[in-house]
């Protein structure tokens, strides 16, 4: 089993040498202090075409490579404890760095062929540093900003629900007298395993410890579970990716999937057929 940690440390060499390479080529692009760029224009325009050629070389090799770990990723993904997030990681570095390579490769030998305007030399000095700051800054935002926002709202396709709507429940779970009520409806329903799941969670998130973990993963979430839950696959995945890392929100997104489908359905039925019941002068 590969950590997180080990994962995150490899992510993180490849964006030192990313880094360095940007910086590379900023340094080789500064004027020189000794005199005018017109005096040594083609001079200038080879070092920049040579600094452009080393940074696409290395980051062509440092591409090549993480390319490699994808697919290996892909055929070792039941070994990993967060393989959406892998996978988000490499396929949009993959994507970026083919993409930027066509395009800045394409426009570099476009303005240096036929040149633009009166200067060529400082259309393309302007165009390449342009490319490789766009490349950097959409790099760093697509790997490091997207994931916050795509992990949570686009693997998993919507939304969470607001806490308001989890009031009647809580109700429901805050008194023991209604919970058994509740637990007794659910069962007539052939539906209490959602019940004593959330149950388990509510324990798990207070107390987050390997044995819970293991129970609550063998008893609800595996296929042919002898209890298991209602849940979509996305979030079934989801638990069986991160089971190995055992954070405490393990289990949220099952947690308010079922949450939500009670609410939507068991719970109004009960407490409908608890004030007809109380109407009628029932216990």
């Amino acid at each position: 089993m590969v950590s997180t940690q080990t994962l995150r440390g490899v992510f993180g060499v490849f964006w030192a040498i990313y880094t360095m390479v940007f910086l590379y080529y900023i340094y080789s692009n500064i004027e020189p202090l000794d005199g005018p760029v017109t005096e040594c224009g083609n001079v200038y325009l080879a070092g920049q075409i040579r600094a452009y050629d080393v940074a696409v070389l290395i980051t062509g090799v440092v591409m090549a490579i993480s390319c490699g770990v994808f697919v290996w990723v892909i055929r070792f993904a039941h070994r990993f404890p967060d393989t959406a997030h892998i996978k988000l990681q490499l396929t949009s570095l993959a994507v970026l760095l083919a993409v930027v390579r066509i395009v800045g490769g394409s426009l570099q030998y476009a303005l240096y062929t036929y040149g633009t305007g009166h200067n060529p030399v400082v259309a393309l000095h302007s165009a390449i540093q342009c490319i490789f700051i766009v490349e950097f800054v959409v790099a760093v935002v697509v790997q490091h900003v997207m994931p916050l926002v795509a992990f949570r709202h686009v693997l998993f396709g919507r939304r969470v629900e607001h806490p308001v709507r989890n009031s009647a429940l809580n109700q429901l779970l805050a008194d023991p007298e209604q919970r058994e009520k509740f637990r007794l409806f659910l069962a007539a329903e052939f539906a209490v395993e959602n019940l004593h799941f959330i149950e388990l969670v509510i324990r798990y998130r207070a107390e987050p410890s390997h044995y819970l973990a293991c129970t609550i993963h063998g008893l609800y979430i595996i296929d042919g579970a002898p209890f298991g839950v209602n849940i979509s696959s996305r979030v079934r995945a989801q638990c069986m990716e991160r089971y190995f890392n055992h954070p405490v929100d393990l289990y949220d997104y099952a947690d308010r999937e079922i949450r939500a489908m009670l609410i939507a359905d068991k719970v109004p039925r009960f407490l409908e057929r608890a004030a007809s019941h109380d109407s009628s002068g029932h216990v």
